[in-house]
């Protein structure tokens, strides 16, 4: 795991523009039992054009490792961006969390998937049901979401029940149905389309003929992923190792007929390399297609791209990264910063002097490279991160702040 991913669950996007629409939040589609036995209401968000009468419904879901920490909330800009495009977009809350074990962890990841199918299969029934309400065309329905989200996206669009029994089946009899759980309401809808940022799935054979004829897919990924791999034979090494990404799921539609679009780019990182506006964009281009019938497969490099871009836009940086002018400390001034720096529990980052920038390295081993702008500033060039180390009275290093964006920042205590 990237040191980054200790304090980004995942990314937002640009803000949303002057367009008047209607959102409401927090609408509860059901109720489910969680991994600590829990029982949770499940809730979205909705926003969409109050002009017009029916539109496209695209069904959200975030990513954040199924961490229990990762929200819907941050997300709701995006959500206002496809929705200024013509579409009803829901941003949908799912079931997360999962019993850490070294020995089962895979297993325990599993069962969070599944949960996360069901919820968002839950949502879509509940979506459907409320058409009317929400001026949802039901012709046009598509799921997506971004890393963790898009893996659910992805399984419950291609993954069926019969898939689940051939690939773990006990499942179903500890955890129910896929479409048993959250609400009763009738399970009458079809998917149009898959939207999967930076996603994977367990077994590109269970996508079957009539899937690969009837729910063409967009993908965005990076080929240097190494998080979710681009394609699971190339990176070996990847986390998810279980996973084959989307250039696995291209091939597969691509051998078999079906319509998809695969957009790439190189040396970006995992959720990087594709801007706001690039995804929005695209994601029109393919809708349209879909309502029109002329759906047409294609695979593209993004070359108009900075692997610091994101689904954080230029807007909502904590700065502009051209207007940041990187300066030389010597080695002595720079040692006042070293030390280990924690965030809740876990988190944990230990920080040296190399040459004339710092180091933080994370437990995992991973380092970022922060280099000086200033007095107590520091930027971290490859994620677009500002890193503010704050002082006592007397000018002692206390902590550091992590500015994702003007909206968002975490704060580590220096421990040592």
């Amino acid at each position: 795991m990237k040191y980054v991913l200790y304090f980004i669950t995942t990314f937002s996007c640009s803000l949303a523009s002057a367009q008047k629409l209607n959102t409401e939040k927090n609408i509860v589609y059901g109720k489910a039992t969680d991994f600590k036995g829990r029982v949770l209401d499940l809730r979205f968000d909705i926003t969409y054009s109050p002009k017009e009468s029916k539109l496209p419904l695209i069904v959200f879901t975030h990513g954040g490792e199924f961490s229990e920490s990762s929200s819907k909330e941050e997300f709701l800009p995006f959500c206002n961006r496809l929705a200024e495009k013509g579409f009803v977009v829901a941003n949908v809350e799912y079931r997360r969390g999962l019993i850490p074990s070294f020995h089962n962890y895979k297993t325990e990841l599993t069962k969070a998937v599944y949960r996360a199918e069901q919820d968002l299969l839950a949502a879509v029934r509940y979506l459907v049901f409320n058409a009317d309400r929400y001026r949802i065309d039901t012709s046009l329905v598509l799921v997506s979401g971004e890393s963790a989200g898009a893996v659910v996206a992805l399984f419950t669009a291609y993954v069926s029940q019969h898939d689940w029994k051939l690939f773990m089946p006990t499942l179903e009899a500890a955890l129910g149905d896929l479409n048993s759980s959250g609400n009763d309401l009738p399970n009458k809808f079809s998917i149009k389309g898959i939207i999967g940022m930076w996603g994977g799935i367990v077994d590109t054979s269970f996508i079957s003929a009539e899937e690969m004829r009837l729910q063409p897919a967009l993908l965005f990924h990076s080929i240097n992923d190494d998080i979710i791999p681009f394609e699971q034979a190339s990176q070996p090494k990847a986390k998810y190792t279980l996973l084959q990404g989307s250039k696995d799921i291209a091939a597969r539609l691509k051998n078999n007929n079906g319509c998809y679009q695969l957009y790439y780019v190189r040396e970006a990182g995992h959720s990087y390399g594709f801007s706001g506006d690039f995804i929005v964009n695209s994601i029109s281009k393919f809708v349209t297609s879909l309502r029109d019938g002329k759906c047409s497969s294609l695979e593209a490099e993004n070359r108009e791209r900075n692997i610091t871009l994101s689904m954080f836009d230029s807007d909502d940086a904590a700065f502009p990264d051209e207007d940041d002018k990187i300066v030389k400390l010597k080695p002595e001034l720079l040692h006042k910063y070293v030390g280990k720096y924690q965030l809740g529990k876990d988190a944990v980052s230990t920080v040296a002097v190399e040459g004339n920038h710092l180091n933080a390295q994370s437990p995992d081993g991973e380092i970022s490279e922060l280099y000086p702008l200033g007095k107590n500033v520091f930027i971290q060039k490859k994620f677009n991160l500002r890193v503010e180390f704050t002082t006592d009275s007397l000018g002692n290093i206390t902590g550091q702040k992590v500015r994702l964006n003007k909206y968002k920042e975490y704060y580590f205590k220096k421990v040592e």
